[in-house]
């Protein structure tokens, strides 16, 4: 496992669930899902300072160069690989799915995070979001709701998470 992105940020967690659905329609509902889970309320966005501010690009098909609030489409090459990046006052951070056939109609999705949190504040960000396992719930939930969009995730296999 790499324990940074090769651009200074650092391997912070790893999620995987297994969907029932092909890739094709699983990615179609990644995008749908990113695009409507990772959408902040404006006053948390203006607080924070997070860069990209606002929405922008197609999320429908391409979000080649497509911004969230939080988040820029880094690197895209559908429909195996979606790589989010987004800064604000506390920490730099990447957002990083890759999705994988894995038989009988079926995809493993992967959510990897990391992040650098510099300073006094952005260690304290850190203990407040990450210590408190907040982000863990969050992208958890978001693959709970991708794996209900594209279809139903399997049953528990050892080493995936199995939506509880």
């Amino acid at each position: 496992m790499a324990t940074n992105d090769g651009e200074g940020l650092e391997f912070i967690d790893e999620h995987s669930i297994l969907v029932r659905a092909d890739r094709d329609e699983t990615w179609r509902a990644l995008l749908r899902i990113v695009r409507t889970d990772l959408t902040g309320a404006s006053w948390f966005v203006r607080a924070l300072g997070v860069w990209p501010a606002e929405t922008r690009g197609d999320w429908s098909s391409d979000p080649s160069g497509a911004t969230l609030p939080g988040f820029a489409v880094s690197e895209v090459v559908a429909p195996t690989w979606l790589d989010l990046r987004g800064r604000h006052r506390f920490a730099r951070y990447a957002l990083v799915f890759e999705l994988d056939e894995a038989g009988a109609g079926c995809t493993t999705v992967r959510a990897r995070t990391f992040a650098v949190f510099p300073g006094i504040a952005g260690r304290a960000y850190r203990a407040l979001v990450i210590g408190s396992r907040a982000h863990r719930w969050i992208v958890r939930r978001l693959l709970r709701r991708l794996a209900r969009s594209a279809g139903a995730p399997k049953a528990s296999t050892p080493g995936y998470f199995d939506g509880a």
